[in-house]
């Protein structure tokens, strides 16, 4: 199981994220970007309202 999972984050203080986890410990968890131009983000774990995994994504065409 190499693939990372993808989470959709709710936050308090930073809205709605689409991240992978990382480290997750008693107080803090780690939230990664895929792009990694972007910094890890450590929130407090009260912080986070609630977390969802991806399970599928779809393409969407717009017709115009």
């Amino acid at each position: 199981s190499g693939k990372r999972r993808i989470y959709v984050i709710r936050t308090k203080s930073q809205g709605t994220l689409l991240k992978y986890i990382g480290e997750i410990n008693s107080y803090n968890i780690t939230l990664v970007s895929e792009n990694t131009s972007h910094d890890d983000i450590v929130l407090d774990g009260s912080e986070i309202d609630s977390i969802y995994l991806v399970v599928r994504s779809i393409k969407v065409r717009a017709e115009f």
